[in-house]
């Protein structure tokens, strides 16, 4: 994600290994099995989020967020999103069109990467989202789960209802897929013959040697020892090729 201390997915410079927030779209899913081999990796998330003070929104569905930042929404009060909500004026915050997070977010509430309204206050720092959303009762925001609990007691977050209930979001509601669909897995793409190269296997197996430690320093949703059993058997099954 945008900021300082982003967590949103860098592009790496290999030409053998790529991280990517989604599975690839471009090509026929059969034909990517046949000349990529992929590993779900740690998760990030962009929960929605207010100030404390805020104590009318718990809970929002999919569809509110839909209304509140579809490209043509006019929502600017929060008594437009529920008639039981009071009347406050309703300030949006998020990431910049550069960030992963905006892309992602956007993809999943409004159905399109890059599909949200224009006026919003937005910002590659996730900090100043953070910032902004912290000083103001009417504000609302996405960033990095990361920020969100490192700064709680100034902000807080949303739940959401992605259909299934009321979810809030925090490290076990995302590593559970709880919380829908605000929570992004990571996936770890190698080409098919790039993989039979030693160089490339310990790589590979470097990354999830270390996955806790990478988890930690870039901020991401750690994978649960179940999601770490099937990747190291997925990697197996490509090292002993």
């Amino acid at each position: 994600m945008a900021g300082s201390r982003s967590s949103a997915t860098a592009r790496p410079t290999s030409r053998w290994l790529h991280a990517r927030s989604r599975p690839r779209r471009s090509k026929p899913a059969k034909a990517r099995a046949s000349s990529h081999s992929s590993w779900s990796s740690p998760t990030t998330v962009c929960p929605s989020s207010c100030t404390p003070d805020n104590d009318w929104a718990d809970c929002l569905t999919v569809e509110q967020l839909t209304e509140i930042w579809a490209p043509d929404s006019t929502v600017d009060n929060w008594n437009q999103v529920d008639a039981d909500f009071p009347d406050q004026r309703l300030t949006l915050f998020g990431p910049g069109a550069d960030s992963g997070t905006f892309d992602y977010f956007t993809d999943e509430i409004n159905g399109e990467e890059g599909a949200t309204r224009t006026d919003y206050n937005p910002s590659e720092d996730d900090n100043v989202i953070v910032a902004g959303v912290s000083g103001d009762k009417g504000a609302m925001g996405y960033f990095g789960l990361s920020y969100l609990l490192e700064n709680e007691g100034k902000i807080r977050g949303v739940a959401i209802d992605g259909g299934g209930g009321c979810v809030v979001p925090s490290t076990e509601t995302v590593q559970s897929g709880e919380y829908t669909p605000l929570s992004r897995p990571l996936f770890v793409y190698t080409k098919a013959e790039a993989a039979e190269r030693p160089e490339v296997k310990a790589f590979v197996q470097y990354y999830f040697d270390h996955q806790e430690a990478i988890t930690e320093e870039g901020l991401f949703v750690p994978l649960t020892e179940e999601q770490v059993a099937v990747a190291e058997e997925e990697l197996a099954a490509i090292t002993s090729r």
